[in-house]
């Protein structure tokens, strides 16, 4: 895998597992490997890159259920996007298959 998908997967992954307050933030990645985090409002991902010449920038929103990360370097773009879980007010109730563990004959039905 490229250095660019690799770099919007390893987003979507930290997005994912993190707890961030913020719904939406831009990750510059400059040519030398920095990176900054910004608040994207008002700026396309192209115009993210001209400003602070940036090798590829990356959208993260994270909304009610998922988290999308868009990401864009020179004539490339990708989108990658995954469900979360919901974490509150979810009932959870088990069922049983009796398929998968069948009850055993007892020692007075065995057969032979």
């Amino acid at each position: 895998m490229d250095v660019f998908l690799r770099d919007a997967q390893e987003i979507l992954d930290t997005a994912l597992a993190g707890d961030a307050a913020a719904a939406e933030w831009a990750v510059v990645v400059d040519r030398q490997g920095g990176i900054r985090l910004l608040n994207p409002v008002g700026w396309s991902l192209p115009a993210l890159a001209a400003e602070f010449g940036a090798r590829s920038v990356f959208c993260v929103r994270r909304r009610a259920g998922g988290v999308r990360v868009e990401g864009w370097s020179g004539l490339r773009s990708c989108v990658l996007e995954q469900e979360t879980l919901p974490r509150y007010g979810v009932w959870y109730s088990p069922q049983r298959f009796p398929w998968l563990n069948p009850p055993r004959p007892s020692a007075d039905h065995a057969t032979l």
